[in-house]
């Protein structure tokens, strides 16, 4: 090869590391070859990478390409930053918006016990097929109750009157099956007194009627 096309060959090389170059800055950051790039900066970034491998860039060139893939490395990660910055917020929102619905449902639901004055049944009241209105509303929210019981959504507070309410309602379940039961025993008496058509007296022991005198005492 003689000089002249030496000198013709250098410049062509000249050139097309000038044109590499330019495109790097045309491009406004170091190119990547990596999935979701765009064919010319994935191209662009195969050239510059056999460029460097060979050697073709000037000191100079090389230090400004350095600089170039510096700076987008630190813009990389702002971006990165950012986006991780405005999802922990969105996500911060998302839940602070759970928790306050939680809170707002908790309290309706906390109102409706309130204003049936006792602890909801998980029973339809009336027959199977057509159970009452009424006891229909009080098994909705028996369950609506329950659900959200399990989900944690009510405060310590709130547990602690729900737990109260529910202790007062069996309470008062258990004097109520009491009070049936003894004026179910009292009609009894009463309907035995009228069988034997006067008032027993403790006479004859062992006799039904002192036995029933017994038990009307």
């Amino acid at each position: 090869m003689t000089k002249e096309q030496e000198a013709a060959c250098d410049k062509l090389v000249q050139a097309s590391r000038m044109k590499v170059v330019q495109q790097v800055r045309d491009l406004g950051h170091y190119p990547k070859a990596s999935v979701g790039r765009s064919l010319t900066e994935r191209q662009l970034a195969w050239k510059l990478r056999r460029a460097l491998k060979a050697k073709q860039f000037s000191l100079e060139q090389e230090v400004e390409l350095q600089a170039l893939r510096q700076a987008s490395s630190e813009q990389e990660k702002e971006l990165i930053q950012q986006v991780a910055a405005r999802r922990a917020e969105a996500s911060v929102c998302k839940a602070e918006g759970r928790a306050e619905y939680s809170a707002r449902r908790a309290q309706e639901l906390m109102q409706q016990v309130r204003d049936i004055g006792r602890y909801p049944k998980e029973s339809r009241r009336g027959s199977a097929a057509q159970p009452t209105q009424g006891g229909l509303l009080e098994w909705q929210l028996a369950e609506k109750l329950r659900r959200a019981r399990k989900e944690k959504q009510f405060s310590p507070e709130q547990e602690a009157e729900l737990d109260a309410l529910r202790l007062a309602s069996q309470e008062a379940e258990r004097l109520a099956r009491t009070a049936a039961d003894l004026a179910r025993r009292a009609e009894e008496l009463i309907q035995q007194v009228r069988d034997l058509g006067h008032y027993p007296k403790e006479t004859r022991r062992g006799s039904a009627e002192q036995k029933l005198a017994e038990q009307i005492r």
